[in-house]
């Protein structure tokens, strides 16, 4: 069968010389209603897989779980500022920049992030991913035969008929994170940024080559830094977030919880009195979303987007998450954070024809805010597919963020240059980095 995900790599040095303990977390209590609101997301977001995110606006689903996450009082998710999560709102991420805009980042619209492994192999896309088409299945572990045979080690095979579509909706999103390292994206943002306007996209002010009329960077403060720092705090970020997966927090997986919930009999559930239920299950046992499970398959079990349901590691955190928020605080140390990106563009409405250009109709879109959302694109990617929940991927985030920062500062005392770099952190604060430190400023 299936075998465990390196339970090994939380007890590795890091190449950094970064303890590999720092903490994150802990994740909510099971018991709790912010995990009933977790949950509860979980099983609106397979719900609404294939609906296409230019049609959330309008589309009865999206606002349905809108309605029932607002009356979640612990659900923390994003929400309006009248405390209503609304459609703008849904399964977005928890920074400023995640609210602006369409809900796909621009990085991912723009540009190809080419390398897909899927059932054929790897193959270069342009801009366009891999999604299953109507003939075949496009959820599995619904049964409970096959998610118990999956608890066995047995991968389901995966009948569905590949097609190459444009990048429009949940599908496409959690395919593009599936089977291929986690660095693999935001290396090609990199790039992506570099060649973007070089001139003025790089960071003036912590990079001296900007100034400078008869140098160059490259393997220091150049592309190839860039590049070799990108994939050094995925690294460490990944080694990180494995010791906290295995030797501290041990959190089962989203489709074992759905196991529970399917053992447990639904039907005893809403029998019982709110009074008797813990507030988890309150928030679970009239969930809408839920129901529209047991209507659609006939279990409560959790649907899983890959055959082979949930990687065999714990749950918290996300690994994926932990690589992106290092990566994406690396770009945002190196770029300029203001730089507003031309000619933004919006999502293709049914995956068949290429994203459309926004015009005037929306509000700049600036590196930084881009950045942060495609860290809540890449880490959501994980709960969408039913692998993860919220709080796994948001605090790995913060937990990469915070691996980034000591590799910047690291960096600052390491190269002859002695650059100063400046970022803005996911909660907003501004951090200074230089001379081997991190200091916040606002």
């Amino acid at each position: 069968g299936q075998r465990l995900i390196n339970p090994q790599a939380g007890l590795a040095l890091s190449p950094a010389q970064i303890d590999v303990a720092l903490t994150g977390g802990p994740p909510p209590e099971a018991a709790s209603a912010e995990f009933g609101g977790e949950v509860v997301e979980l099983y609106w977001m397979a719900s609404m897989r294939d609906v296409p995110f230019a049609s959330w606006p309008t589309n009865p689903i999206a606002a349905a779980a809108a309605g029932e996450l607002t009356d979640i009082v612990d659900y923390c998710g994003p929400r309006d500022r009248d405390g209503v999560v609304s459609p703008a709102t849904l399964f977005r991420g928890f920074t400023g920049g995640d609210r602006i805009g369409p809900y796909l980042s621009q990085f991912l619209l723009r540009s190809p992030l080419s390398l897909l492994v899927g059932p054929q192999g790897p193959r270069s896309r342009r801009r366009r991913i891999g999604a299953s088409d109507a003939r075949g299945p496009v959820d599995f572990l619904t049964q409970w035969e096959d998610w118990l045979a999956s608890r066995n080690g047995r991968i389901l095979a995966d009948p569905g008929r590949f097609v190459c579509r444009y990048l429009s909706d949940q599908r496409g999103l959690l395919r593009l994170v599936e089977g291929q390292p986690s660095c693999v994206p935001l290396l090609a943002v990199a790039c992506q940024l570099a060649e973007l306007n070089i001139n003025h996209a790089l960071d003036e002010a912590g990079n001296s080559y900007k100034r400078s009329r008869n140098q160059v960077g490259d393997a220091t403060l150049g592309v190839a830094h860039l590049l070799g720092l990108l994939s050094e705090a995925g690294l460490t970020a990944q080694r990180t977030v494995s010791y906290q997966k295995w030797f501290v927090h041990r959190r089962m997986r989203p489709e074992e919880f759905g196991g529970l919930l399917e053992r447990a009999s639904l039907s005893s559930l809403r029998s019982s009195s709110l009074a008797d239920l813990d507030s988890a299950l309150q928030a679970i046992a009239g969930s809408a979303a839920v129901e529209r499970t047991i209507s659609a398959y006939g279990t409560a079990l959790l649907p899983q987007a890959y055959p082979q349901g949930c990687p065999l590691s714990p749950s918290f955190g996300s690994g994926w998450a932990a690589v992106v928020g290092a990566g994406v605080t690396i770009l945002k140390a190196w770029f300029d954070e203001t730089f507003v990106l031309p000619r933004p563009t919006l999502p293709s409405v049914d995956g068949e024809r290429a994203p459309r250009l926004a015009g005037t109709s929306i509000e700049p879109l600036t590196v930084g805010n881009e950045l942060n959302k495609l860290a809540s694109n890449l880490a959501l990617a994980r709960v969408m597919a039913g692998v993860s929940y919220r709080s796994d991927v948001s605090e790995a985030l913060l937990l990469g963020e915070r691996v980034a920062i000591r590799l910047i500062a690291r960096e600052t005392a390491a190269v002859n240059e002695r650059p100063t770099f400046s970022l803005t952190r996911f909660d907003g604060s501004q951090v200074i980095v230089q001379d081997g430190r991190a200091t916040v400023v606002s």
